[in-house]
């Protein structure tokens, strides 16, 4: 007999198999990029080129 935490761990799994997460509108993603940049030079952090 499966407990409720057994399900949930099953669901959890299907979740992250099968989910496709919608991409951010151009301007989310322009103001993450922008806060990123803020952050990376205030600490004197190197930008990470990615893709």
């Amino acid at each position: 007999m499966k407990t409720a935490l057994d399900r949930a761990r099953e669901r959890v799994d299907e979740i992250l198999k099968t989910h496709e997460p919608k991409p951010l509108p151009r301007e989310a993603e322009e103001a993450l990029e922008e806060r990123l940049r803020t952050i990376l030079k205030r600490y004197g952090i190197p930008h990470p080129r990615v893709g």
